[in-house]
């Protein structure tokens, strides 16, 4: 057994797998060594399996047990590979799926404290991060795509951003209002067409993972739920578009 899943590991590796998954595998097959019965891999039936699955139930939470189920998979798939055995005993065995969180959308005060915050310092970093987050929030931009935005991208006479991909985003007021106070202090004057519109202080593009920590930041400046995120704020903004009075629609079944 030891033996095989030293060379699983091998083969992870030379598939370029990052060597905190590879540790992050070898800790889900530690608990199939310590739970199983059969002295070999060849030896493994589905029914031991379930049985694993069923301890597992009692201590570990329903995420840890799906990924545990997903790398005895990829183990077993790299057994029938190697000519050990010829069936995937874990491969009809159902990954338990956690609860989804039931999503609410924020109410639209709260997109308005997150924007309509006065500028303290009239630095380049408040108007930066204002007309970022009013983008975001004002239009369905994916955050990934933000990153890549240019001086070009944005169409004052349409009032619409345009990718390169041929995607075109419409912007909300509040976004066309603090994107043109943010290109009227900082951007137009030293800039061309192909600058990047959103850089960071450095001068080098914008992360996702820092956009994402502006808007926590920002959230938790407003005093605002720490699991509120672009996406629900966007659908905050759609449902008081759609739906000004606040009223819950009267759906029809017949």
């Amino acid at each position: 057994m030891l033996k095989m899943i030293k060379q699983f590991t091998q083969h992870m590796r030379e598939k370029g797998l990052k060597e905190s998954t590879i540790q992050s595998y070898l800790q889900d097959l530690r608990l199939l060594i310590f739970h199983m019965e059969s002295e070999t891999p060849a030896d493994v039936t589905e029914k031991e399996l379930r049985g694993i699955v069923e301890k597992l139930q009692s201590k570990k939470k329903e995420s840890s047990i799906m990924r545990w189920v997903i790398v005895t998979r990829h183990f077993f798939d790299f057994c029938v590979l190697c000519g050990l055995r010829e069936d995937n005993p874990a491969q009809k065995i159902q990954c338990p799926r956690p609860p989804r969180k039931k999503r609410t959308s924020p109410p639209v005060g709260e997109a308005e404290a997150l924007l309509n915050k006065d500028i303290r310092y009239f630095s380049f970093l408040e108007y930066r991060n204002r007309a970022l987050l009013a983008i975001i929030c004002g239009s369905q931009i994916k955050i990934q795509e933000v990153c890549t935005l240019t001086i070009g991208s944005f169409d004052p006479v349409s009032c619409q951003l345009r990718l390169p991909s041929g995607k075109v985003y419409t912007l909300g007021d509040w976004a066309l209002k603090y994107l043109h106070e943010y290109l009227t202090f900082f951007v137009y004057r030293k800039t061309t067409a192909n600058t990047l519109l959103f850089e960071g202080q450095n001068g080098r593009p914008l992360t996702r993972q820092s956009l994402w920590k502006i808007f926590k930041t920002a959230s938790e400046k407003a005093g605002l739920d720490s699991d509120l995120s672009p996406v629900k704020m966007r659908g905050a903004l759609i449902q008081a578009a759609l739906n000004p009075s606040g009223e819950q629609p009267n759906v029809s079944t017949s």
